[in-house]
Order: structure tokens, then sequence, then C-alpha cells
């Protein structure tokens, strides 16, 4: 199964690779939710095709998105737990992020429905310690 959900998530990177809204909306479930990187919430398929029918024309026009597979953890059933980091290149700089999300195995297809996106950086009172609260933190991801 994780061949299938990796396969899964490059298609997701080349449609945001090539400004693809809709086969970037057409990942999520009709019923999907969907928390930005900066914390807002769109529900549904067509709101969260809509959205990135806008980011791809303006400000990740011509955007580099690369994800990489961190984890999967199912869930019960066709229900899987995915982490992805993300590394995303665009036209106002460069960040990296998370995108955790909730994949439901359907008849032929995955499709998403949660998903939350976080940006990845290291607070200013983390800054030169080897250990955060919990262990130490991966804020760089995957080795690339």
């Amino acid at each position: 199964m994780n061949d299938e959900i990796e396969a899964f998530v490059k298609t997701m990177e080349r449609a945001w690779n090539a400004g693809d809204y809709a086969t970037w909306g057409g990942s999520f479930a009709e019923d999907a939710h969907f928390v930005n990187i900066f914390g807002g919430h769109h529900h549904g398929r067509d709101t969260i095709t809509a959205s990135h029918a806008n980011i791809f024309k303006g400000v990740y026009a011509g955007s580099r998105n690369d994800l990489t597979v961190e984890q999967i953890t199912p869930l019960a059933p066709h229900l899987y737990a995915v982490l992805v980091f993300t590394h995303l290149q665009h036209k106002a700089g460069v960040h990296d992020g998370r995108m955790s999300m909730i994949l439901r195995e359907a008849a032929d297809r995955f499709e998403i429905v949660w998903f939350h996106n976080t940006f990845v950086t290291k607070p200013a009172h983390h800054q030169g310690r080897q250990e955060g609260a919990v262990g130490t933190p991966d804020y760089k991801g995957p080795s690339r």
C-alpha cells in the first residue's frame, strides 16, 4: 500500500508544479476539510480547488514544490494518516512545510478527507538547542 500512497503524493507534486489546480483539487474528497498554512479552513473539493486556482495564478505561479512522504500510518481498513515534508520554491522565496493528511481508499483511487498544512520553522527560543520539549525535533525534514 505504501507504493500506491507514494504514487498518489507524486501525482499531487506533479499537479502543483504544473499549476494544475484541477488535478490538485481532484485529490480531495467531495466533503474534504483543508486547513491551509495560515490556519484558514476550507471545506469541500470545489472550494479547495477554487482556492488553489487562485494561488496557482498568484503568489505560487511558476512555483516548485517537492513533496516527500515521511510517514504512513494505517488507521483503519482503507484509511491512512500520511505525513509529507514539503520544500516550496516560489517568487517570494523558499519555505519548508509539513502536510498532514488522512487518505481514504475508494474503489479505484485515494482521496484526501482531512488535510492540514504547516510551516516548518524553528522558534527563536529553540535556536542553538539540540533538543526540543519532546526529543529532538526535525525542523529540516528528510535528507534530500
